[in-house]
């Protein structure tokens, strides 16, 4: 079983983030078991703890479908075959795929919340109502492309769950991983200059902690092959230009607005290029709210 140590990074009672030299990315100690995790994510988590999570995003659909197209572009791009299978682990209500599906991809989601899987259905989405690693034990199927948003954050085994992924894939098969980027140096920054305290920690819920330059060297790790890493728009910006979103929900409802509108006309036909170029130096820069890391197998 692999050791886990390294430099503390953040304390609060029993519980710490270090900065692990073995796994190679930042995570909380003690990780978590795995069957509380079970219990909050498939009883709890979009039934108390995100209530508002699936009628969110339904809300804002035509903002998410533009983004799910640039991923979606990519793979076509990369993957000439048709009918090319795509798996969603850990996929909510199932918005991505219902695109994808559209655009003639062949679907499956994976998702343990009973909430967000019904949700999913009821949208023609195909869906096993389970966590990954109950459905890696079993599963004989292989896939084009697998695709996870919000997920290596809140697992106990991101090194374990990217050599399954790298079994579940076809020949040349991708994957694409969406993570929070942070520990960043605008984060570190608003720390230190503002006196905030660490406001993306939230160790009941994320374990890991990642950069570019640690997700980019987890899948290497795991046989993986980075291709192309981007960035989101750096929403700690807004904190440095005076918008304290952190403490008031009406500015932090009108900042997500700017940031779908101004990211909407990016990523029209004439303005993808540099939504391109510029998100990928976001994330060469360490900047970013997210980071997105495609790899190929």
């Amino acid at each position: 079983m692999l050791k886990h140590k390294g430099k503390i990074i953040w304390k609060q009672g029993n519980k710490s983030v270090i900065d692990c030299t073995n796994c190679g990315f930042s995570h909380t100690k003690p990780i978590p078991k795995l069957e509380d995790l079970e219990k909050m994510y498939s009883h709890k988590f979009y039934q108390k703890l995100k209530p508002h999570y699936l009628k969110k995003d339904e809300s804002e659909n035509e903002y998410w479908n533009t983004t799910f197209d640039d991923k979606l572009d990519i793979f076509n791009k990369k993957i000439k075959k048709k009918n090319k299978k795509i798996l969603d682990i850990g996929c909510g209500g199932g918005f991505f795929l219902h695109r994808a599906k559209k655009r003639k991809f062949n679907v499956l989601g994976i998702e343990p919340s009973s909430t967000a899987a019904a949700y999913a259905r009821s949208n023609d989405i195909p869906i096993v109502e389970s966590t990954f690693e109950s459905f890696v034990k079993t599963n004989k199927e292989k896939f084009d492309v697998i695709h996870a948003k919000f997920f290596l954050e809140h697992i106990r085994d991101p090194i374990q769950t990217c050599k399954d992924c790298y079994r579940l894939l076809n020949s040349n098969g991708i994957i694409c991983f969406t993570v929070p980027n942070d520990f960043n140096v605008l984060q570190k920054i608003i720390t230190k200059e503002l006196n905030k305290k660490p406001y993306w920690v939230v160790p009941s819920q994320h374990i890991n902690y990642f950069s570019r330059v640690s997700l980019e060297s987890l899948l290497k790790k795991t046989k993986f092959k980075p291709f192309l890493s981007e960035a989101s728009f750096p929403l700690e910006l807004f904190l440095l230009f005076g918008l304290n979103y952190l403490e008031n929900n009406k500015i932090g409802k009108k900042i997500h607005s700017m940031r779908m509108n101004f990211e909407s006309l990016l990523l029209s036909s004439q303005n993808n290029s540099l939504k391109r170029d510029l998100y990928s130096y976001f994330a060469e820069k360490g900047i970013g709210r997210e980071i997105t890391v495609y790899a190929k197998k």
